[in-house]
């Protein structure tokens, strides 16, 4: 695996933590802050120049253009010894597929969930404000997003899909099918918005909606008129709660100890790091579920959806192909535009050596004679440009020098 330094290569790379290969006890140990998000970026921006961190409940993975990979390596070797949880895109296109896979929803827990589209617009707009997002990160990130929307345009996979907050709520209706039971739900956030619409919309239970904000809960309450509190009389509404759902960004807001002697209570956990501390699981009367849990309910319907991976794959290596293609053209900008100054210079020199072997001529003949010298280093140039061009587009494509100077010059 091709880690380390490697001068003048500057090229995508990708490191994940992700929930394919490492536990939820393991991932809430890199779960970061948006504070601690926009300080590593400010950290990797000034090591790398170009950089891209996407943190979501089941993944921390940092995408960079850059000559050396090891300062993300430091990034995760800073929570301990992770390198058998990890998963390393060191090559350009493996490192842009797997972004784009990710932007279809390939990746996702819930296979094809649109969630995960917000998440990297919310990722993007954190890099560009820690002036770590680049002209190559800009681009392919909007690429990114454009693969997912047309994933979803194009194929079915996004409505055969369960959202993580949809599976949530098949757990919850599977351990508390009352549905005048009263659900307490922590957090005004992303997830917690999330899991508000998908309750609000089955007209389900009695929603009591609970942050660290009291102010945040009212207003996420107010379209409905449901009941909020914040979080200092957590004590009061456990005890009359059937069910608690924590999506927050806070760590655990529940412990066991608030839940002794109370009445059964089933707790789903969807926070990164988790907000119902696992202990809970001892306590007697209770019920808690987690995001492996919830898992366990997404991959049931996998089997639904799966018939929509081939299209959706073909739509990915469509758009990689597009990209690809453009990331090439812009390494090779600066090559193309080396070359036309070396050609004008020598063009002006040849023209001044005519000049001085002619002798005195007037202006219409000496404007015919650099526009002919002008024609000439065209017609020359065109050929071997073309050429360099399908070299950027395969790179890596075996030819021996007798071939390469036969295609470049159309011999």
């Amino acid at each position: 695996m091709p880690l380390g330094k490697e001068a003048g290569a500057r090229r995508i790379v990708g490191v994940e933590l992700n929930h394919h290969r490492a536990p939820l006890n393991v991932r809430e140990r890199v779960s970061l802050s948006a504070e601690a998000q926009a300080a590593a970026l400010g950290l990797l921006r000034d090591q790398m120049g170009e950089a891209f961190l996407l943190a979501t409940c089941n993944r921390t993975a940092i995408y960079a253009y850059t000559d050396d990979i090891q300062p993300i390596l430091d990034f995760f070797t800073a929570f301990g010894q992770l390198d058998p949880y990890l998963s390393y895109y060191t090559t350009e296109e493996a490192a842009i597929n797997h972004l784009f896979a990710t932007a279809a929803g390939l990746e996702s827990q819930a296979l094809g969930e649109h969630e995960i589209l917000g998440q990297i617009r919310d990722a993007y707009a954190l890099a560009q404000s820690a002036g770590a997002a680049g002209p190559v990160m800009h681009e392919l990130i909007k690429r990114a997003i454009h693969a997912g929307k047309n994933v979803r345009k194009s194929t079915a996979i996004g409505r055969h899909a369960v959202s993580l907050a949809a599976a949530a709520y098949q757990c919850l209706r599977r351990h508390l099918p009352n549905p005048t039971a009263k659900v307490v739900l922590l957090g005004t956030g992303q997830m917690g918005q999330l899991m508000y619409n998908v309750l609000e919309k089955k007209h389900q239970y009695d929603i009591i909606i609970a942050s660290h904000s009291l102010q945040r809960a009212r207003q996420m309450a107010a379209p409905s008129g449901a009941q909020y509190a914040d979080f200092a009389s957590l004590g009061p509404l456990l005890t009359m709660a059937d069910a608690v759902i924590g999506a927050t960004s806070a760590a655990s807001v529940i412990t066991p100890q608030m839940l002794q002697g109370k009445r059964p209570l089933v707790c789903i956990d969807l926070g990164m790091p988790r907000n119902i501390d696992p202990g809970v699981k001892d306590v007697e009367n209770c019920r808690l579920l987690d995001l492996d849990d919830i898992k366990a309910v997404t991959d049931e319907n996998f089997e639904r959806r799966r018939n929509e991976i081939p299209q959706v794959l073909k739509i990915v290596e469509d758009e990689l192909s597009q990209f690809t293609e453009w990331l090439h053209s812009r390494k090779l900008s600066p090559i193309i535009t080396s070359y036309f100054a070396k050609l004008k210079q020598v063009q002006e020199e040849e023209v001044r050596w005519a000049f001085n072997r002619i002798g005195n001529l007037d202006e219409a003949t000496k404007k015919i004679v650099e526009e002919l010298a002008s024609r000439l280093a065209r017609r020359v140039s065109g050929k071997p440009i073309e050429a360099l061009r399908r070299f950027g587009i395969e790179p890596d494509k075996p030819q021996s020098r007798v071939d390469t100077f036969k295609e470049l010059f159309d011999l």
